[in-house]
């Protein structure tokens, strides 16, 4: 029998080599733990992703959540979940902790993600699409989509090297700033096209047009003169040479999250998170098309038909509620984050509206009652927990100041 009550959760730390280390690495401190020396802890998942699905503790075991959804679907998604998504949780939650750049990367729609997973299921394990809301605990660099056309403008007198490559005068770009939008989005996507092809083929031209960013970066400017992503080129360059995304961080937009902000990437958009703590959820996939910044597998032949070519950086997420309790809504129909700000004392009641829950307590210490608060539960800092749909509603109490993100869906 299927009990109506929080329930404790044990998760994996994903040890990507971009993660932090060391004695003041995120992730451990969190969760009050110490990993082997230098162990990077780059990711928490918590759900229920077959590459690392979460455990949930329930007959004084670890079970995997899985296993427990498949046998109680209803009890735990609730009924229009379940009829929605099927036997399965349709986000994934984390903590993503990075000390070094990710990836220049694309996540695929629907459809793509179902032709990726069928053509190549090593590298593409399933068969969702990936959109994704972050959520800066501290503070978060990036890079996300395209500069704009007038800032092409301005890259290219910096750096000739493009223009020669792009073989585009700057007469020829002036004409482009008085087109209309979609016909500066088509001008962007034809270099960008001819940038990806001469990338895969590592024609000559590639080759003098990184060599010529490097020299003019590394050899002609001055350190202190280089703007946040030729910094990025700088330091990046003796690692990954004539990688790709050396060139694309230079056309992209280099921005900066500060803590509590929080930002979409739909399917398509290029984005790479440089350095920070944050909260992510996304719907249940982890599908991600690479582009470069990365020693791991890149598949531009696949990037360049997939890619978002719209140029300017995307509007940050507007919450709504209040300073005890914002609300981050998008346009993700499987997902939406709750961030939780209680004092000692405080307390804030919480309906599940027969969806599932999972939430993360990264501060303090909290009760979790319910049924009129005969039945309680303590939670510390780093416990993260579940909250079944047939919980229905349940109370968060703060023992001391708390803080603690929570993962939920949008009303159907």
């Amino acid at each position: 029998m299927f009990e109506r009550r929080p329930y404790l959760l044990n998760n994996t730390i994903q040890k990507y080599s971009w993660g932090m280390s060391g004695k003041n690495a995120f992730i451990p401190k969190l969760l009050g733990i110490t990993l082997e020396k230098n162990e990077p802890s780059a990711e928490l998942w918590m759900g229920g992703h077959p590459s690392a699905p979460s455990k949930i503790y329930l007959f004084d075991s670890w079970i995997n959540l899985n296993d427990v959804i498949r046998d109680f679907p209803v009890e735990i998604l609730g009924q229009k979940i379940f009829e929605k998504f099927g036997s399965q949780l349709p986000f994934l939650f984390k903590v993503l902790s990075a000390a070094q750049p990710l990836s220049i990367q694309v996540h695929p729609n629907k459809t793509q993600a179902e032709e990726l997973n069928s053509k190549d299921p090593e590298h593409y394990p399933d068969k969702n699409h990936k959109p994704e809301i972050a959520i800066a605990i501290d503070e978060l660099k990036m890079l996300v989509g395209f500069k704009t056309i007038q800032e092409f403008d301005a890259l290219f007198e910096r750096f000739p090297g493009f223009r020669s490559f792009f073989r585009i005068t700057k007469a020829e770009l002036k004409n482009v700033l008085l087109m209309n939008a979609e016909d500066q989005k088509l001008f962007l996507r034809n270099i960008l096209k001819k940038l990806f092809d001469h990338s895969i083929k590592q024609s000559p031209s590639y080759f003098t047009l990184v060599e010529g960013l490097r020299n003019k970066i590394v050899n002609q400017l001055e350190y202190d003169n280089l703007d946040e992503a030729e910094i990025l080129f700088h330091d990046l360059y003796p690692k990954f040479n004539n990688d790709l995304g050396l060139v694309l961080l230079l056309m992209m937009n280099f921005t900066t999250l500060e803590k509590g902000e929080a930002i979409f990437t739909p399917a398509g958009v290029p984005h790479a998170y440089i350095q920070g703590n944050i909260i992510e959820c996304m719907a249940n996939s982890d599908n991600v098309i690479r582009a470069g910044l990365t020693l791991k597998f890149k598949d531009v032949d696949s990037l360049k038909n997939i890619i978002d070519y719209s140029f300017g950086i995307p509007e940050k997420v507007k919450s709504s509620g209040d300073k005890k309790h914002l609300i981050f809504k998008t346009a993700a129909e499987e997902f939406e984050v709750h961030y939780l700000s209680l004092s000692a004392g405080q307390n804030l009641q919480y309906f599940c509206n027969d969806n599932p829950t999972i939430g993360i307590l990264t501060e303090g210490e909290i009760q979790i009652t319910w049924e009129n608060d005969s039945q309680l539960y303590l939670f510390s800092k780093g416990q993260s927990f579940l909250l079944p749909a047939s919980l229905n509603e349940c109370k968060f109490q703060a023992v001391t100041k708390s803080k603690l993100y929570l993962s939920g869906l949008p009303q159907l």
